[in-house]
């Protein structure tokens, strides 16, 4: 079979690539989705790839989705633009949840990763991996995420090593569903200020049913020094629509743990001197030659190094937005403008912000969310359906 994209204009728009698929007595659907190296122009926009071979299988009832893929090089240009991918492998069993995402396993790794902005190189990093893991219980959703980035730049400091291990347990799957459908449905041009009003309700029921939140690791290794954190976070249930900034306050439990070098303090010091108040104000204490915080928040009472520290109670005054909730949900619900053919036309930025299907698996992201049966979806801005056609030219 050969693969076509067509938009809701009618317009059709072959997709590079062969699928070999097969069928077998019990229903298992197994296809292996076969490209060879090239080139596509389109509206201004190019890609180009390397050798592409994914294996894709699922049962007679969709209830699981396997994936196991390689991508050569990738790489998309698009008015200045551009974003190149090396050699990048994925694998993963998804499977459709009842509160609309998937959930599962998967894994990701990119040998390097570059961003050009208006022809100057603003991004470079790699290797990337990325996993995760989550699945339902009852009402709830639990799961845990893991990155891990090399040769990261950072402003000011110099390449460095980053990584990330967070679990979460009992985040409420109604919630979690209704805010990742508005996400998805509100497009690329949805600003902070409307996604807010989108999601308030949302997030606060999210927050009203309580959750656990683990930061286990969150460690950057810079030329100056390492820096590590790790936090702890325990919401406990108010209800649904109980949420209360007061309540919250008195009920959240929580603490943090960072130690710095002190050659990572001395350098952030020389950047900025104001920096240094950290340390005169008694957040930061020198222990041997690393600087340690240690922060604990129980029953409204936040204490830092042992000292207490107020914290103001009461809802904090509303902000002057220049939108309506109202505002906000017709910009989410509205169609989203027809996307280019090709899909060249998508701003590199959104690609490298915000990828709307991966948000879509609270693990960290499903690279095949929109392949799965139970759910179809495209790239931001992107309208219409998928369809296969045979070399007879009938639809499969």
């Amino acid at each position: 079979s050969t693969l076509a994209i067509e938009f809701t204009d009618g317009q059709s728009v072959p997709v590079p690539g062969t699928i070999y698929s097969t069928i077998g007595l019990t229903g298992i659907l197994s296809a292996n989705y076969i490209v060879e190296p090239g080139t596509l122009e389109a509206d201004g926009g190019t890609a180009s790839w390397g050798d592409t071979n994914i294996e894709l299988s699922t049962d007679q009832k969709a209830e699981s989705f396997v994936f196991d893929g390689t991508i050569d090089s990738l790489e998309v240009s698009d008015a200045g633009d551009t974003l190149r991918l090396g050699m990048t492998s994925f694998s993963g069993v998804q499977r459709p949840s009842r509160f609309g995402i998937s959930i599962g396993d998967f894994e990701m790794a990119a040998d390097s990763v570059v961003i050009e902005e208006a022809g100057i190189e603003t991004y470079r990093l790699g290797p990337v991996a990325v996993s995760g893991t989550s699945d339902t219980d009852g009402e709830r959703v639990n799961g845990e995420f893991r990155m891990s980035i090399d040769a990261l730049a950072v402003p000011g400091y110099g390449e460095s090593g980053f990584d990330v291990a967070m679990r979460y347990t009992d985040l409420d799957g109604a919630s979690l569903g209704s805010m990742v459908r508005k996400l998805e449905d509100a497009g690329d041009e949805a600003s902070p200020q409307e996604l807010q009003f989108l999601l308030q309700d949302d997030l606060e029921d999210l927050v009203a049913a309580g959750f656990e939140l683990h930061v286990d690791q969150f460690d950057f290794e810079l030329p100056q020094g390492p820096v590590a954190l790790k936090m702890r976070f325990n919401v406990e249930e108010s209800g649904a629509g109980a949420f209360d900034l007061s309540s919250l306050l008195m009920t959240l439990d929580a603490e943090a743990d960072l130690t710095a070098s002190a050659g990572f303090v001395d350098h952030a010091m020389a950047m900025n001197p104001d920096a240094g108040a950290i340390i005169g104000m008694g957040y930061l204490r020198k222990s041997g030659d690393v600087y340690e915080m240690r922060a604990e928040y129980a029953k409204g009472l936040l204490t830092i190094n042992g000292a207490p520290m107020p914290i103001p109670m009461g809802q904090p005054p509303s902000s002057d937005y220049s939108v309506s909730r109202s505002s906000a949900r017709w910009h989410a619900t509205r169609a989203s403008p027809t996307r280019r053919a090709g899909g060249t036309s998508t701003r590199l930025r959104s690609i490298a912000k915000r990828q709307r299907g991966w948000n879509a698996h609270p693990g960290g992201g499903s690279m095949i969310d929109g392949i799965s049966p139970p759910r179809e979806s495209f790239p931001p801005g992107a309208t219409g359906s998928v369809t296969g056609t045979a070399s007879s030219n009938a639809r499969v």
